[in-house]
């Protein structure tokens, strides 16, 4: 191979490689976007879970009643969060 044979080629090479690099780091940002959208949205999901079993809690509402609807480690949370905001106010 010539010199000038061998600098086009390594030329080519490095481009190659900061290109590869740069769609990674697009690609790497683009799942760290979605997978933190989608934490985001579940623990929403559970936060308004427990705001609803709290309330419920609050109505007086019978667990079997609120088991038919929500797990037994949501309303176990929101008896928590209920006997910690009475100990708050």
């Amino acid at each position: 191979m010539t010199k000038v044979g061998q600098l086009l080629f390594e030329e080519g090479m490095e481009q190659g490689i900061a290109q590869g690099m740069e769609r990674g780091m697009e690609q790497g940002m683009e799942q760290g976007i979605k997978r933190g959208m989608k934490r985001g949205m579940e623990q929403g999901e559970r936060k308004e879970r427990l705001l609803a079993v709290r309330n419920l809690l609050k109505l007086h509402i019978p667990e079997s009643q609120i088991l038919e609807m929500y797990s037994r480690d949501d309303l176990k949370t929101a008896r928590e969060l209920l006997k910690d905001q009475e100990h708050s106010d």
